[in-house]
């Protein structure tokens, strides 16, 4: 699976995804391999933790990771 590279976060010391699940994004850890250019965009390949098909996050996927930390912030006591 290739994806944009923006589409790459980390996260607690992972790289992650924000696949889409209806109208909310759920965070899922990958692997990934090789980094390119494709039609001008940068991308990478996911070797694990994506399926094929599956929708994610690219542009302002830190916005998503933000909302996300903020979330874990507020659950933390």
């Amino acid at each position: 699976v290739v994806i944009p590279e923006e589409a790459i976060q980390r996260h607690d010391g992972r790289s992650v995804v924000f696949e889409r699940e209806g109208a909310h994004f759920s965070v899922g850890e990958v692997s990934v391999g090789r980094h390119g250019h494709f039609q001008g965009q940068r991308v990478v390949e996911v070797v694990d933790g994506l399926q094929t098909g599956a929708l994610v996050a690219t542009t302002n996927s830190f916005l998503v990771k933000a909302e996300l930390e903020k979330d874990s912030a507020g659950h933390q006591h």
